[in-house]
């Protein structure tokens, strides 16, 4: 299950841009352009005739559905002649990009566009590893090289009467490589895409991207090498003969730490060890752990590996609560795919829950990811429950505009009143929606109440209030009483309910236990509270014990 935001594409960039100009054409006539939908596309331009910039657009969303059937109806209308002619036509790097369609783009070589420096680089670069995608990447690519496109070579253009020069792509793409990339919060197709970067730009600096090159099975070669993971293979020869041969140096731990990924998502925990102890005595886990782009611990976090996995991992020396390059920590990756095991082994073995991480540009609490990843399973489960109209509207009001859009968990403001495990939008819990989605629902309930509670610490330990404070908390308990000193029999100022958030003022008290929970007393400036308790709190201030409270680094969304 998937609950942190998915990478961004260029697809993806382009319809924001689009959106928050007031465009609404992707909405409607465009997603069946974008989807390679030839019936309906038929019935729309057989009432309003395109041309210029949407003519160009529309045309480019054909060329990336990869439905040939649609781009040979649109030809029928002169619209290769017209895209040929409009600069920002480009059909071929966009059947190139993402999930690049190799029928599609040698049915634009066959009209007469060709392959080009921009379409090479579009193939080469992954933002939706998929397995199928990869494939795809390989193919369109050795595709691209076999036409001629030389990544060796700088190039020039002129604009606003200067000669701009482009580096070779073969730079271009090393310098994507060797810098840090965001995983946006999924370790394993991160490392799968960068893995596969770094075995397509190793084909590219090994000089055999170029027309009439000898045949090489260099591509095919590192699929079966995947395979072989997945399998749970654990004879590294053919894996090591492969990279020695075929993958330049600086980039070999990018793929190893890819092929132990894969083994380690395996599914069944009593073949993990035999892999990890394979990739131990291969000397594959020495050389991964010191490297910025090891993510072995991050993937078994995620796809919720059993303890005996952490427990080696450990004695291998592998931190079980430190942010990787992007942020993330192993148990943000746990919280935010629901998985309940691995949040109480990682806290078991010492990851504090108070410790912020990172997902995008942004740096999150734990306890949000949790929430938001709850308020994206539930939309997620009622958005196609049987529900009567006036209901769907509610739903979907909540869900796509208060809550954020349903793809993108993180993107968009959590709902304070979907408090886990409770009733939301007038809807009980559990709601309808698939097995899988109830499960997520209820394992996200329960580590939301686990964190909550103080419960995620080492055992025989108290929670400690060391971490640091923060400029906002948000209210993780119900009915917490601001106080009008910092003490706990001081006079109550005012009963807050859940999701009241809080510009903290003074925080430097020192620790103290009241009723069995290690905290400070922080003096706090209402700055809101959630919608359906809204009242009149203006410049409202108070004392409140901080064991109940989420510190948030800012406001972002």
């Amino acid at each position: 299950m998937k609950l942190l935001i998915k990478p961004l594409s260029c697809l993806a960039l382009l319809l924001v841009s689009l959106t928050a100009h007031g465009a609404t054409w992707e909405e409607t006539d465009g997603q069946f352009f974008i989807n390679g939908d030839l019936k309906a596309v038929k019935r729309i331009l057989s009432q309003e005739k395109y041309s210029g910039d949407q003519l160009a657009l529309a045309f480019n969303f054909a060329a990336a559905s990869g439905n040939v059937a649609l781009t040979q109806y649109l030809e029928s209308l002169g619209w290769i002649k017209a895209c040929k002619k409009l600069r920002d036509c480009q059909p071929m790097q966009w059947a190139s990009m993402n999930n690049p369609k190799p029928q599609m783009v040698n049915w634009l070589l066959s009209k007469g566009f060709q392959s080009d420096r921009g379409s090479l680089e579009s193939a080469a670069v992954l933002n939706l590893p998929d397995d199928s995608t990869v494939a795809n990447s390989f193919t369109v690519v050795k595709t691209h090289c076999d036409n001629g496109v030389n990544p060796l070579i700088s190039a020039s253009y002129m604009h606003e009467g200067k000669k701009v020069i482009e580096p070779p792509i073969l730079e271009r793409l090393s310098d994507r490589l060797n810098s840090a990339t965001q995983d946006q919060g999924y370790a394993l197709l991160h490392a799968r895409a960068r893995a596969a970067e770094a075995t397509t730009t190793s084909f590219i600096k090994a000089g055999l991207c170029k027309k009439g090159a000898k045949q090489t099975t260099w591509f095919d070669d590192y699929l079966k090498l995947i395979a072989a993971s997945r399998a749970g293979d654990t004879d590294l020869s053919k894996a090591n003969a492969y990279i020695a041969a075929n993958i330049s140096k600086e980039w070999r731990m990018i793929v190893e730490n890819y092929l132990m990924s894969e083994a380690i998502a395996i599914k069944d925990d009593a073949r993990r060890l035999p892999l990890l102890n394979a990739y131990k005595e291969g000397t594959w886990l020495g050389r991964c752990r010191p490297t910025p782009h090891c993510s072995v611990v991050d993937v078994a976090a995620e796809i919720g590996a059993d303890k005996a996995s952490f427990e080696f991992l450990a004695k291998e020396g592998y931190q079980l609560d430190r942010p990787n390059t992007s942020g993330v920590t192993p148990l943000a990756y746990a919280t935010a795919n629901a998985q309940l095991d691995t949040v109480k082994n990682l806290c078991e073995f010492g990851a504090d829950f108070r410790q912020t991480t990172k997902v995008e540009i942004y740096e999150r609490s734990i306890m949000s990811i949790a929430r938001r990843a709850y308020s994206y399973a539930w939309c997620s489960a009622v958005i196609n429950a049987p529900l009567s109209k006036a209901d769907k509207d509610s739903v979907q009001n909540r869900c796509e505009y208060e809550g954020g859009s349903i793809g993108s968990p993180q993107t968009g403001v959590s709902i304070p009143e979907c408090l886990p495990g409770k009733s939301c939008m007038g809807i009980a819990f559990p709601p309808k929606g698939t097995d899988t989605q109830i499960k997520d629902l209820k394992a996200l309930a329960e580590i939301f109440d686990y964190f909550k509670s103080g419960q995620c610490k080492a055992p025989n330990k108290v929670l400690s209030c060391s971490a640091n404070t923060k400029p906002y908390a948000v209210l993780i308990a119900d009915k917490v009483q601001l106080r009008s000193e910092a003490d706990a029999s001081s006079n109550k100022v005012e009963t807050l309910p859940f999701g009241t958030m809080l510009e903290v003022i003074d925080s430097k008290r020192p620790c103290e236990t009241i009723a069995a929970r290690e905290g400070r007393w922080i003096k706090v400036k209402i700055y809101s509270i959630p919608l359906r308790y809204r009242e009149e709190f203006n410049e409202l201030q108070g004392w409140i014990f901080d064991a109940f409270v989420d510190y948030l680094p800012n406001l972002e969304p």
